[in-house]
């Protein structure tokens, strides 16, 4: 098609004034915030996201490349049209569609500018808590492509952990959607993929964002340092090593404090050699000795000064004098070089004494502004770009300090993207099987590559030839020659030794269900489960990774079970670093295990699965939400932990993705794919995850309500409130028997905080008065002693890892404004079908488990009609467990998701030959 035929059909679809095509108007389009630039061949302003449908069908027809770009703010050339072809630019999208402040949402089209969320979200006491240095101008579209983070994003996370749903155009022009608005979605973690990709799988149009109730106080501290900037780096892991973790530690040099101050006059010292914005948020109740620890830990390491704001306006000065940093660098030299680097929080002061070296070294000034709490290292190298040897000087010390950042075992990107600028050093990152994953990965979503072309993986990249999705029915005739079981066994003993395979009585305890496998096989390396994939894959046995048997009853019934892979000679945790709240685990460690081993530095994982004691991380991160714990509200889920992981797929490849530093964009984010996919992409092996400090105290208020409507009311009071519960809970007489608190009243509530201690005791008052005026009967107060004794109690009551033949557990997903009167529907239902519930509900996220119980027969003939009239009101109805002989014919996970098909294509190139757990996962029903 040639350029005024494309020109007429793009106005056919947005209008004259949504095409640009002139000369002077692809100038200002041909480059972003980074140095490359190239011009699309044409510039489309789409209003909604129908149009952009048409114009990616339409780009489909045509073989013509399609970029998508929102404020052009990005740093790594991830918006340059490389290809020519059409420039999507979503800058009119700018529908702020609705915002739930009970529920802590809002839908958003992917052209609304970051700053302009958080002002909406204010309105009503929220906001939304990414906020990178560009937000002022920068679009949310934009920020989940680069998977945005921002100063505080120490304590609250960056974009990925605060989207829950997104809706996507794909290349050929499908609109999907992706997650939603409910706090889990049932499938492949198709969001948190899409989060971070560059715009290289899909374009997203518009966006269901979590919000956060604002905080009552917020303190902050100025910490000038006249030594170093290698001291300022120690007291940041010397503060979070003594359990205290800021909601924002952000540094900055002696250079950039003068080029700030003379730009913005925000009261930074013109003599110091470093600076540190210390900010810590939450109720006010012990705040002042947190800030006076911090203090102290500062001035251990050399702070001559460290100055508290004192009024909102002067706090409001400091944050923008960071904010203006990059600007005020701009004043130095006419170009810089901005970076983007991580490495492990511990290995900061080696990082800065480096960038000090090669500053020297090319004779070049190099500023240091960044965030770091997560070791997230902005290097700002000034030069002239009319000068060639300068340019050229610059560009080497660039690549010196990402090599560095590697080498010091982290990575070349923490929030900016990779591009076109950071390619190349993918491979410095990944080996071939990494990268063909990510390759796999894409071609899924963008077969013919035509979306966001050239971008992400290394100009030198060239896949490995795999399995495609046309070829699964032949690599199954291929694979389909038995070998005898003689023969199997022996090539299992051959990988892992006799003594750890086992068949017969020996197998029976790792059955799936009620399916005993033919063989297990205990590895004790990764190159064993290596071996023992390509075993499985040459002679067609179907396979199921052990969760040390947890989550036993999840799920369809297997087609067929041929070996299980039992990691319970791999549970050591490999590497811990308690100042960077980092450790690598062997997929196969128990929670209880892990926690063990971790308090003894006071730090944990407040996960909180169904039987910790059995339930390993492995089986946490494959079970995705149906493992997901009652602290989320405080912690976030597993999903929110990983900071990387390593997997075996089904051919044997070894692949990984991460490292040890909690910031990460480097390449699409495998670990995210792994969430809640029950296995049936790959075999765990190591998950690195991010840790926290133990509370300084934990505590709970119980009250016992005659109805759920009051109950009800104290939940809403808590959701609209400021403080900060860890865990709102809502359970019947049935579990409170087990809890030794009173039967008498029909229903209970459980609140529980973790904290400081004065904190946890002003928080458990204000609740306990809220119970007293909402007719809450008996209330009992638990100190941590109590809490901890009880508190297995609550969290098994979701267990999948036993279930009794009378029995089945339900896990219905709502909207959390609709969990009481949800939890009255559903308990009417089972009474109405003869069966007989109890409950526990996560009242905080929307999630009601139900435990039904029903006379010989009874179960057998209702439990589907039961599902049936649940899926109505609540599509994500899941049966999470069940006697195995019911579940042929129930559909165990509900309504399929929106974006099966896309699913379904993964699973294909993964695993094509569908040897993991085949059909046990909601895909293949």
């Amino acid at each position: 098609m040639n350029q005024q035929q494309l020109i007429i059909e793009l106005t056919n679809i947005v209008g004259a004034s949504g095409v640009l095509h002139k000369p002077e108007e692809i100038l200002v389009y041909e480059y972003d915030a980074s140095f490359g630039t190239h011009p699309p061949d044409v510039i489309v302003l789409p209003t909604t996201t129908e149009q952009v449908s048409q114009i990616a069908q339409l780009a489909a027809q045509y073989q013509i490349p399609l970029v998508v770009r929102g404020a052009g703010t990005g740093l790594s050339g991830g918006a340059i049209p490389l290809k020519g072809g059409i420039l999507v630019v979503l800058t009119r999208m700018t529908g702020i569609r609705n915002v739930d402040y009970r529920n802590r949402r809002a839908v958003v089209e992917a052209g609304v500018i970051n700053l302009h969320l958080v002002n909406k979200a204010a309105e009503g006491g929220y906001t939304y808590a990414p906020d990178p240095g560009s937000g002022r101008v920068s679009t949310i579209g934009g920020n989940i492509a680069s998977n945005a983070g921002g100063p505080h994003c120490l304590a609250h996370g960056v974009t990925a952990n605060h989207i829950l749903g997104l809706k996507v155009v794909m290349p050929d022009g499908e609109i999907t959607e992706t997650g939603g608005p409910l706090a889990d979605s049932i499938g492949y973690d198709l969001t948190g993929v899409l989060v971070g990709s560059e715009g290289t799988l899909g374009i997203v149009t518009e966006a269901t964002a979590q919000l956060m109730p604002q905080a009552e106080t917020v303190s902050t501290l100025m910490v000038v340092f006249k030594t170093n900037v290698e001291d300022a780096s120690a007291a940041v892991s010397d503060v979070i090593a003594h359990g205290i973790v800021p909601t924002a530690m952000e540094m900055m040099d002696g250079m950039v404090c003068r080029a700030v101050e003379e730009a913005v006059h925000a009261g930074y010292p013109d003599d110091a050699a470093g600076v540190l914005l210390i900010e810590v948020e939450g109720l006010a109740d012990g705040l002042d000795e947190t800030m006076s620890k911090i203090a102290e830990i500062c001035r251990e390491h050399n702070a001559v000064e460290v100055h508290r704001a004192t009024t909102a306006d002067e706090r409001t000065a400091l944050w923008t004098g960071r904010k203006s940093a990059l600007g005020a660098m701009g004043r130095l030299a006419p170009n810089y070089y901005l970076e983007d680097g991580v490495v492990p929080r511990h290995k900061l002061p080696d990082a800065m004494a480096l960038v000090e070296k090669i500053a020297a070294k090319y004779d070049l000034p190099i500023g240091n502004f960044f965030h770091a709490g997560d070791g997230n290292i902005h290097p700002t190298i000034l030069f002239d770009r009319r000068d060639p040897d300068a340019k050229h000087r610059a560009h080497e010390a660039s690549v010196e300090i990402l090599n560095a950042c590697i080498e010091m075992g982290g990575t070349v990107s923490g929030e900016h993207g990779i591009g076109t600028e950071k390619q190349d050093f993918l491979a410095k990152l990944y080996n071939q099987n990494d990268l063909d994953a990510m390759a796999d990965l894409k071609a899924c979503f963008n077969p013919d590559g035509r979306l966001n072309p050239g971008k992400i993986f290394p100009k030198t990249y060239q896949p490995s030839v795999t399995i495609r999705d046309g070829a699964i029915n032949g690599a199954i005739a291929k694979s389909t020659t038995k070998s005898s079981a003689d023969q199997i066994a022996a090539k299992l003993e051959g990988v892992v030794g006799a003594k750890n395979v086992l068949t017969g009585d020996g197998a029976q305890p790792y059955a799936v269900g009620d399916q005993p496998p033919a063989f297990v096989a205990r590895p004790g390396s990764v190159e064993e489960i290596s071996a023992l994939m390509r075993c499985a894959t040459e002679a067609d046995l179907a396979v199921s990774p052990w969760d040390g048997g947890a989550q036993r009853y999840l799920g369809n019934p297997l087609a067929r079970l041929d070996l299980v892979i039992s990691l319970e000679r791999m549970t050591e945790v490999l590497e811990h670093y308690p100042s960077d709240l980092t450790a690598a685990v062997q997929a196969g460690c128990t929670l209880e295990s892990a926690n063990e081993s971790l308090a003894k530095v006071k730090q944990m994982l407040p996960l909180d699965a169904p039987l910790a004691g059995q339930n390993t991380l492995g089986g946490i991160v494959a079970a995705g939400p149906l493992a997901a714990g009652l602290r989320r509200l405080s912690y976030g889920t597993v999903r929110d932990m990983m900071v990387g992981i390593q997997m075996v797929r089904t051919d044997g490849r070894v692949i990984r993705r991460g490292g040890m530093v909690v910031k990460n964009v480097a390449g699409y984010d495998m670990a995210k794919l792994q969430y809640g996919a029950l296995d049936t992409l790959g075999v765990i092996t190591q998950l690195n995850l991010k840790l926290f400090p133990q509370p300084e105290d934990s505590g709970a208020v119980l009250a016992g309500f005659a109805d759920r409507a009051h109950a009800g009311q104290v939940v809403d009071k808590l959701m609209t409130s400021r403080l900060q519960p860890a865990t709102i809970a809502l359970f019947d007489a049935g579990l409170a028997a087990q809890l030794d608190v009173s039967q008498t009243q029909p229903y209970w509530l459980f609140v529980r905080f973790d904290g400081r201690a004065a904190a946890v005791n002003r928080q458990i008052k204000d609740t306990q008065n809220w119970m007293n005026a909402a007719g809450g009967g008996e209330i009992v107060t638990w100190e941590a002693a109590t809490l901890n004794r009880y508190w297995t109690t609550l969290t098994d009551f979701a267990q999948m890892g036993q279930i009794n033949a009378d029995e089945a557990l339900l896990r219905v997903n709502v909207m959390p404004a609709e969990v009481v009167n949800g939890l009255g529907r559903v308990s009417a239902l089972c009474r109405e079908h003869a069966l007989d519930p109890h409950s526990l509900v996560d009242a905080a996220s929307g999630v009601i488990w139900v435990r039904v119980q029903a006379e010989a027969g009874q179960l057998a003939e209702n439990l589907a009609p039961l599902q049936q009239q649940l899926l109505a009101v609540a599509p994500q109805t899941v049966i999470a467990a069940c006697p195995p002989e019911l579940k042929p014919g129930l559909n165990v996970w509900g309504r399929p998701p929106k974006a099966a098909a896309l699913m379904q294509r993964i699973r294909n190139r993964f695993d094509p030959l569908h040897i993991l757990n085949p059909k046990r996962y909601l895909l293949e029903v």
